[in-house]
């Protein structure tokens, strides 16, 4: 009778627990295409632009024609002005990224750990 009670009140208990929520899935829904570029030349307003080379431009007004750059001190009047002022600006994709574990040896390769403490 006691295994019973308990069996009913756990079930009991069980019952008022709240169900889980449903699954919500996404919408199937397109991404949003890309904006065309601008006809004809382009000029972005920096306040920083890195210059490919450890150092910086700034206030640089970069002009780009067919997709590529044309000049550093482009006027408005040239092309569709974009104004990226407030971001970092970096021309042509330069790959600004680190591996602060490893580098290229004298050889150009990764270096490993066979790599001579002097040339490291």
């Amino acid at each position: 009778m006691k295994k019973t009670l308990s069996l009913i009140a756990i079930l009991s208990i069980a019952a008022c627990q709240p169900a889980a929520p449903p699954a919500v899935s996404a919408p199937d829904v397109d991404p949003i295409p890309a904006p065309p570029p601008p006809a004809g030349p382009v000029v972005l307003i920096t306040e920083v632009a890195l210059d490919g080379h450890g150092g910086t431009l700034e206030n640089a007004r970069i002009g780009v024609a067919h997709g590529k750059i044309t000049s550093l001190d482009a006027s408005a009047e040239e092309g569709t002005v974009i104004d990226l002022r407030g971001y970092t600006v970096m021309p042509g994709w330069i790959d600004t990224h680190v591996h602060l574990d490893s580098h290229f040896d004298k050889k150009g390769r990764i270096a490993t750990e066979s790599e001579p403490p002097e040339e490291a």
